[in-house]
């Protein structure tokens, strides 16, 4: 298992080169650059030439990289084209906040899917079952963004009242920070909730039928305890995948929650650095969404060996 661990950290080192090139050359693909963006918004009198020298844009592609991925390893992640303000300390402060946001959106619809999806699989073809399998498959198509807005907009039509948006740190008030985060993490969580309900149903209905469990019912053992600790265990393993997967659904949600309410997160951040170019900033967000990404992946795989004894790691 150590070995797997280390060969797996090792291998993240050329995965995130190839990210950060793949990454790092899109966004100039983004019309427009800072310098112009200065001229238009700011008014700047500077030549635009002359701006863009001093900003290191007229600099080919392939030597912006260079500069700015040793740079990266060294722990300089660049500063901002605007302001010059370190990309770092934004960094530090907008990233625990998505990373709150993806996790609690994850924890609910793990709590919530896991639950529901041994029920159906047990009641199988009953009407709850029927009643779940159908509110999966509308869950599973409804957008983010489009349930958001209904939520945000019929209340306040109807009933002349909206939920709270907006932000306060854990530090300020611990239960208005998290009544403001419940909300769109549980939209985020919808999708993740459905897609986890019917792979731990499906696996469940398989696990179900294995030899050991009939055994298990044979010795007398109550349903709790064949379903939780039998044949759930047994079912996991295709679930945790399917909720590592989930991880970058989770961000890339976040990033249109944190619009909506007006939660300071990294996807806001992200989008400001689109809208303004600000590549440094940009190509920090990635990066760390990408490290996010493959940490939660390789967290997945290592716990194929504690739910399952057959997995060995060489």
């Amino acid at each position: 298992m150590r070995t797997y661990a280390i060969q797996r950290v090792l291998l993240l080192v050329p995965t995130l080169l190839v990210l950060s090139i793949i990454s790092f050359s899109l966004i100039r693909f983004i019309p427009g650059d800072a310098a112009w963006m200065m001229v238009d918004e700011l008014g700047y009198a500077d030549d635009i030439e002359a701006l863009q020298e001093r900003l290191g844009l007229n600099e080919p592609v392939p030597t912006q990289y260079v500069k700015w991925v040793t740079g990266f390893f060294r722990g300089d992640f660049g500063r901002s084209l605007w302001d010059g303000s370190p990309a770092v300390d934004e960094l530090v402060r907008r990233l625990p906040v998505t990373l709150e946001l993806a996790f609690f959106s994850l924890f609910l619809s793990a709590i919530v899917a896991i639950p529901i999806g041994v029920f159906s699989a047990v009641r199988q073809d009953t009407k709850g079952d029927y009643i779940v399998r159908s509110t999966v498959v509308l869950a599973d198509a409804v957008p983010h963004f489009w349930l958001a807005t209904l939520i945000l907009v019929l209340p306040a039509v109807y009933i002349g009242w909206s939920p709270p948006v907006g932000w306060h740190s854990l530090s300020e008030d611990p239960v208005k920070h998290l009544l403001l985060l419940l909300l769109p993490a549980a939209i985020i969580s919808v999708s993740s909730a459905a897609s986890l309900v019917r792979i731990t149903r499906t696996m469940m209905l398989e696990v179900l039928r294995q030899e050991y469990i009939r055994t298990a019912w044979s010795k007398g053992l109550s349903e709790r305890s064949v379903m939780y600790r039998h044949a759930l265990k047994n079912a996991l393993i295709p679930v945790i995948t399917v909720f590592g997967l989930r991880v970058p659904n989770a961000l890339n949600g976040s990033v249109v929650m944190e619009a909506v309410f007006g939660i300071p997160g990294l996807g806001r951040w992200t989008i400001d650095a689109i809208n303004f170019r600000d590549y440094p900033q940009l190509q920090v967000a990635l990066m760390f969404t990408a490290i996010t990404v493959l940490v939660a992946n390789l967290i997945v795989d290592l716990a194929y060996g504690w739910l399952d004894p057959r997995v060995r790691y060489k």
